[in-house]
């Protein structure tokens, strides 16, 4: 695999944080014309590191959804 010019620093960034004892947790922000994060955690994996994945559903707004107890949401924020 290729590594672009954000990708070693990433590595390294990375490993420097490790060797001092901290944790590390990268962000990316999927911007909707391509998703970059599985080829980050096969990036980071093929360095020796722990990686773990979590994405976000973002529901669109819809006018009949309702809460609990078939109240509005608009109820519970007052």
């Amino acid at each position: 695999m290729r590594l672009g010019s954000k990708a070693p620093a990433l590595v390294d960034l990375r490993a420097g944080r490790r060797k001092a004892g901290r944790r590390v947790l990268d962000e990316a922000t999927h911007t909707g014309s391509r998703d970059i994060v599985e080829q980050m955690a096969e990036i980071i994996t093929g360095h020796g590191f722990q990686v773990a994945v979590m994405k976000v559903v973002v529901l669109p707004p819809t006018a009949g959804r309702r809460g609990r107890r078939g109240r509005s949401r608009r109820a519970f924020m007052r």
